[in-house]
């Protein structure tokens, strides 16, 4: 019994190698299938998202373009008002200039005045006075 049971045992054997190895040729196949679909899934997602990107930069761009002229327009602005104002300051200043001009004319003449008042009395009083 032994020597008959040897050898379907060993035929079983071999016919279930067989058998896995069908199955797992087949599994290998399914997998390459699996991961030709997956790699072509994948090549086309990073395609999209390629050209997501390519939108994004456009857009990115146009909008760095557009705050680009505005800010330049702005500092136009800004210029303008600030020569203005240095023009209107300017002109205030040499306002204040010529007042202050004035006030020490004034100041001058109004303390030469007093000094020659002063020393009028004064020679009047010592040289024509009656004592």
């Amino acid at each position: 019994m032994n020597e008959t049971a040897q050898p379907d045992l060993r035929d079983l054997i071999l016919a279930l190698d067989r058998k896995i190895d069908l199955q797992f040729t087949e599994m290998r196949g399914e997998i390459r299938q699996v991961e030709t679909r997956l790699q072509g899934e994948i090549k086309r997602l990073e395609e999209r998202v390629d050209g997501v990107a390519v939108k994004l930069n456009e857009r990115i761009n146009s909008v760095e373009v557009k705050l680009t002229e505005k800010i330049d327009g702005i500092e136009a602005q800004l210029n303008e008002r600030i020569n203005g104002m240095e023009g209107k300051l300017s002109e205030k200043m040499d306002g204040i200039g010529k007042r202050l001009d004035n006030q020490e004319f004034i100041s001058r003449g109004a303390i030469i005045t007093l000094v020659g008042g002063v020393l009028t009395g004064l020679i009047k009083y010592l040289f024509f006075s009656d004592n």
